[in-house]
């Protein structure tokens, strides 16, 4: 991402291959396979909770990735912007071009647009970070100059006013977390945790909070879907859910205080974990992808069907780590 540091941390890295790798395991869940009904619970009963643990577990993924650029700080600079972009295009007009090759698309002016992601369907993370990398200086002047007492207060009126209207779907630019709006509060959540540094407690603490959140958050939702309100069917993947966002921050200080050496592997596969999402999640190969993993849920059951799903979505993010290759 747009960070730059004094050295690559492997922690921080292993935590970013790890959010990215539940990415392709948000993206293999609900939005391939559908949210488990009150029908499905009833027939199914396992495997649909297992379910609902693996989203409340993955969902919490894009939030994790903003709020490492906020532990961190965005420092802009001509050069990082441009590795981005370049990322980013290299992927879009990569993918475009073969598609060409292979007869599975034809050039014409939409498929130019959304290489150059002017569309709606073609990665709204990217514009939504690129607005927030734009924005990071106003913040990180900001965090700088106020006192720790006006950050919190902004922290508790943003999170407040995020979850109501977002709760409420009230407030289109909020976008259930998906967008720039979502990720200032983000970045400046993480910023003063990692200013202040105000958890004192253990690593195990953190992952008590941590299996906490996600076990409420699952529990809400098997007991809505159960009682029949439907409100809480799309909160369990909102961004905006104070669940998921505390859930992502708990995780995000936990890997800080993981003490590690520099692992060269894992430094060089972090620099690549974005490339899992710019390939997967394009607007021309994620049908290829949700039909694979309903062919995997379809043709097996039980432990077999989460270990070929496991074993495709390790595939998936080799190759793309592997396709960024060039790119580097």
């Amino acid at each position: 991402m747009l960070t730059k540091g004094k050295a690559r941390m492997s922690n921080m890295e292993l935590l970013r291959i790890l959010a990215m790798f539940l990415v392709l395991v948000v993206h293999a869940d609900f939005y391939s396979l559908g949210t488990p009904s009150a029908a499905d619970f009833s027939s199914s009963p396992i495997p649909s909770t297992v379910r609902v643990i693996m989203e409340s577990v993955s969902v919490i993924a894009v939030n994790v990735f903003v709020l490492i650029s906020g532990w961190f700080g965005i420092k802009p600079s001509i050069r990082s912007l441009g590795n981005f972009i370049f990322q980013c295009l290299f992927f879009s007009f990569g993918i475009y071009v073969v598609l060409l090759i292979t007869g599975l698309t034809t050039l014409s002016l939409h498929g130019l647009t959304t290489c150059l992601y002017l569309t709606k369907d073609m990665g709204w993370f990217v514009k939504a970070y690129l607005g927030l990398y734009i924005l990071s200086p106003v913040l990180n002047a900001f965090v700088e100059k106020a006192t720790r007492r006006q950050l919190e207060l902004f922290l508790v009126a943003f999170y407040i006013f995020q979850t109501v209207f977002s709760f409420a779907n009230a407030a289109e630019f909020i976008m259930q977390g998906y967008s720039t709006f979502s990720f200032i509060g983000l970045y400046c959540l993480s910023r003063y945790f990692a200013l202040y540094k105000k958890v004192e407690c253990g690593t195990l603490w953190l992952l008590y909070v941590f299996t906490g959140l996600v076990t409420l958050n699952s529990l809400l939702y098997i007991a809505g879907v159960l009682a029949g309100i439907h409100l809480y069917d799309s909160w369990i993947t909102n961004y905006a859910n104070p669940l998921v966002v505390g859930a992502a921050l708990s995780l995000v200080i936990l890997f800080s205080k993981i003490k590690m050496p520099v692992v060269s592997f894992i430094n060089f596969v972090g620099t690549s974990t974005f490339a899992v999402f710019l390939l997967h999640a394009h607007p021309d190969l994620e049908a290829y992808y949700r039909e694979a993993v309903n062919y995997i849920y379809d043709g097996y059951s039980g432990m077999s069907c989460l270990l070929v799903l496991c074993m495709f979505l390790v595939l998936v993010f080799t190759i793309s780590v592997l396709l960024d290759l060039p790119r580097k």
